[in-house]
């Protein structure tokens, strides 16, 4: 029953993101933690629309390698083989995954854990029996999302999407909203600890989104975007629980 009512809930962030899509002449697109652009991805359908540009950012070389394949019948699309840091003074962080090696059982279950948090990868060593032979951790390269930004042309950010295991309340916050003002940002929050996460959804309360939660992900959408939130708001009505992160819902609606 959990996993039907967080399907259901997913399916109601998406469903709005798809109706969001259809009134935007163009759609600029700004995705972390890209994967290789299709396993467990809900946004491959809108990045690859004609009217989208996107930049799909993934920093694992073997994963890269699927990410591209899986995008190059789309020229607008543009994939980087780079991580997406907190602070502009930091050039590159150290990266933990699991690598495929040869003669070795590889799940692609696998490529979905890696992180800059190498206790992170470790919470998943009893799902993987050559834990140790696959481990991997290198230097990545990395940019805040002021910098892509600035160096991507775009002259306005309608989605900003994130899937980084655990980073994703940091680079939230890292967000210069003076820079760039995303129409709507999507983030995994699950595995940003509560004392991060409460703060974080305050802020962009205070910058003008409203916030949306449907257990593992949460939808920000800027009040400029007010059909969209009409219909988030009648979703709400309809399951009033969804909207608010597990634990946090007193502190949130104290603020």
């Amino acid at each position: 029953m959990k996993h039907f009512i967080y399907r259901f809930l997913q399916a109601n962030m998406i469903f709005c993101l798809r109706l969001y899509a259809m009134g935007q002449r163009k759609l600029n697109i700004i995705q972390a933690g890209a994967n290789d652009g299709k396993s467990i991805d809900n946004m491959f359908r809108l990045i690859t629309l004609p009217k989208s540009h996107a930049i799909v950012l993934e920093p694992v070389p073997h994963i890269f390698s699927q990410l591209q394949k899986n995008y190059a019948a789309y020229p607008q699309v543009r994939p980087m083989q780079i991580a997406v840091g907190d602070n502009d003074a930091t050039s590159s962080l150290p990266f933990h995954y699991l690598k495929p090696v040869p003669g070795e059982p590889f799940l692609e279950m696998y490529n979905l854990w890696g992180s800059f948090s190498r206790q992170h990868l470790e919470n998943f060593r009893g799902n993987v029996p050559n834990f140790d032979t696959l481990f991997c951790m290198e230097e990545v390269p990395c940019l805040t999302i002021n910098a892509l930004y600035k160096q991507s042309g775009f002259e306005q950010l309608n989605i900003l999407a994130t899937d980084t295991e655990g980073y994703d309340g940091k680079i939230i916050d890292s967000v210069d909203f003076e820079v760039v003002r995303p129409h709507i940002i999507w983030f995994e929050h699950i595995h940003i600890p509560k004392p991060e996460l409460i703060p974080l959804l305050k802020k962009l309360k205070k910058a003008g989104y409203r916030c949306y939660s449907s257990g593992y992900d949460t939808l920000c959408v800027h009040h400029s975007n007010k059909w969209v939130d009409v219909l988030l708001r009648c979703i709400k009505f309809l399951h009033p629980n969804w909207y608010l992160p597990p634990n946090c819902s007193a502190e949130l609606k104290a603020a």
